[in-house]
């Protein structure tokens, strides 16, 4: 592997470089030109820094404003208290499987929802295209209790929280009795 010579640009300046174009205002020609730059072979050290000290001049693009809480989720099953894991029939949310996994959680007042892979204590996470998220919430909304007994009935677990069940009620029930608290709760 040869080595560059000292005078180029190294891929720390190039990088910043388009770092600092991406958050600036300008016409897109001259972003073009500034990517092109960074990608020629010949782009010295003094370019670059003079291309940097070009950019800091240049106005901050605006920020953009985060969406309310109630647009990113905050409206997803309301009333329920979280965290909860469910099973869908496939069929019913568009899957190919015979049952979707997966589960409702709230980090920073946001609700989401993930497709689970795998079996409890060692599932994958994986976050679903936005219409699959539509259709598992709508279908959950439907019948939210009903899709977490049969998470638990499938995988003999609290239906809510994963946990093995340790009693006969618990197993009646397919929820454990802190989990099935909660839900009489919820659902008064």
């Amino acid at each position: 592997m040869t080595e560059r010579p000292a005078w180029l640009a190294t891929d720390n300046q190039r990088g910043y470089i388009l770092g600092l174009a991406r958050q600036r205002v300008m016409p897109v020609n001259v972003l073009h030109k500034i990517i092109a730059l960074c990608k020629a072979r010949d782009f010295t050290k003094s370019q670059a820094s003079k291309v940097i000290d070009d950019l800091k001049t240049l106005p901050l693009k605006p920020a953009t404003v985060a969406a309310a809480p109630a647009a990113r989720g905050a409206g997803i099953l309301p009333g329920v208290e979280l965290p909860i894991k469910f099973a869908l029939p496939g069929a019913s949310v568009g899957a190919p499987d015979e049952l979707l996994f997966g589960e409702v959680k709230e980090y920073r007042g946001t609700r989401y929802v993930r497709v689970l892979r795998g079996a409890p204590g060692d599932f994958a996470r994986i976050k679903p295209e936005y219409a699959l998220a539509r259709r598992m919430v709508a279908e959950l909304e439907k019948d939210v209790v009903g899709a977490m007994r049969r998470f638990g009935t499938h995988f003999a677990v609290c239906g809510m929280c994963a946990a093995p069940l340790t009693d006969e009620l618990s197993r009646a029930r397919m929820f454990g009795p802190t989990c099935y608290a909660k839900i009489i709760a919820w659902k008064k």
